[in-house]
């Protein structure tokens, strides 16, 4: 057996590198795994932003599984946390670019505006290692919800 088949085998171990995420093809029809190293905000955020239906979370293998409907909206949200998404699934073919929070807004109900906001300008701010320009463009979003 390959090195890479044993890597990808089951039980999957979470990525070694500290910013490293992975989209994997769930055994189960029409829902993918996503592995990352752990992040207390980034799980606030996909409790927040995926109703139960739409995700689920496997405390053997650490691997959240997220439906497929959910999916161009959970590599946004990975690509805010992690600094590199690894495709896994043939399926998946692009990685989705473009206003991120803006569709993250969209899709959360506008009592949980604020809550999803700060969590995200905690990511994103530039004291905190993110960058000007995203924290410019998730100003602009959340000013369009305020709306």
């Amino acid at each position: 057996m390959s090195y890479y088949k044993k890597q990808y085998q089951r039980p999957f171990t979470p990525p070694t590198g500290p910013t490293q995420a992975r989209i994997l093809k769930s055994k189960r029809a029409n829902w993918f795994d996503i592995s990352t190293p752990y992040n207390a905000d980034f799980v606030s955020n996909i409790k927040t932003l995926f109703a139960t239906s739409m995700r689920s979370y496997n405390p053997d293998t650490k691997m959240w599984s997220i439906h497929s409907a959910a999916l161009g909206e959970i590599v946004n949200l990975l690509n805010i946390y992690f600094d590199e998404v690894i495709n896994c699934v043939d399926e998946v073919k692009a990685l989705p670019t473009g206003d991120i929070f803006g569709e993250l807004f969209k899709m959360v109900p506008k009592e949980y505006a604020d809550k999803v906001y700060l969590a995200l300008s905690q990511a994103v701010h530039p004291d905190h290692g993110g960058s000007n320009e995203d924290m410019t463009k998730l100003n602009q979003a959340y000013q369009n919800v305020k709306k």
